[in-house]
């Protein structure tokens, strides 16, 4: 069974300080990532830099 989890790279920070989001699929211990069109910025993160769920990416994908 496959697993979801939207994420980013925290490595690949852009230069007006944003990063894009992706979703992570896992099926079989092979993973894939899938480009979307949306970006985040440092308010719609943690600490941990983890997507906070009521920064509106969950609603738009």
């Amino acid at each position: 069974m496959a697993t979801f989890k939207i994420c980013i790279n925290k490595q690949k920070e852009k230069s007006d300080h944003t990063w894009n989001v992706k979703i992570c699929v896992t099926h079989f211990r092979d993973i894939a990532y899938i480009g979307t069109n949306d970006y985040v910025t440092l308010k719609s993160l943690n600490k941990k830099k983890d997507i906070l769920e009521d920064s509106g990416i969950y609603a738009s994908i």
